[in-house]
């Protein structure tokens, strides 16, 4: 019983740090979308901006 138990948890140990990194890769993804749609929406504003002034 106490091997078992001490498998599981190695186990779960070893799978968490790909999670880990996954999750990582997914924010940094989510803030790179983030970013550009912030950067379109300046471009945008800008873009009403300029045509609103001529």
């Amino acid at each position: 019983m106490n091997i078992k138990n001490k498998i599981k948890t190695t186990g779960e140990r070893s799978i968490e740090p790909k999670l880990g990194k996954k999750r990582l890769i997914y924010l940094m993804q989510d803030l790179s979308a983030c970013n550009l749609y912030q950067v379109q929406r300046k471009q945008i504003d800008f873009g009403i901006q300029y045509i609103k002034s001529n």
